[in-house]
């Protein structure tokens, strides 16, 4: 998997990871944010309604890991964002 560190259009600064199915899963890299958007890189409308993002790092690890072992999408969700989350903590 690979990160990417990108910019947004209004100021945001992400760590970025592609998913096999096309989406993107993107952290924000400001400290204390924690929330997680999911959707089609170049597409803007992907992102609506996610003004505050799918949720936050650590409750969506806790409720993908209970999935894993059940949905394969879940298990490739889940280690993308955990190593989102390990660049994240590095301090990258």
């Amino acid at each position: 998997m690979r990160i990417e560190r990108r910019d947004g259009p209004r100021g945001g600064q992400y760590l970025t990871i592609g998913l096999s199915d096309g989406r993107a899963l993107h952290v924000s890299r400001k400290p204390g944010d924690e929330r997680v958007w999911l959707g089609q890189p170049g597409d803007p409308s992907s992102y609506a309604n996610q003004r505050g993002g799918i949720g936050t790092i650590d409750k969506l690890l806790d409720e993908w890991r209970s999935r894993v072992a059940l949905e394969p999408a879940a298990a490739e969700m889940y280690a993308a964002l955990a190593a989102l989350k390990a660049e994240k903590d590095a301090g990258s």
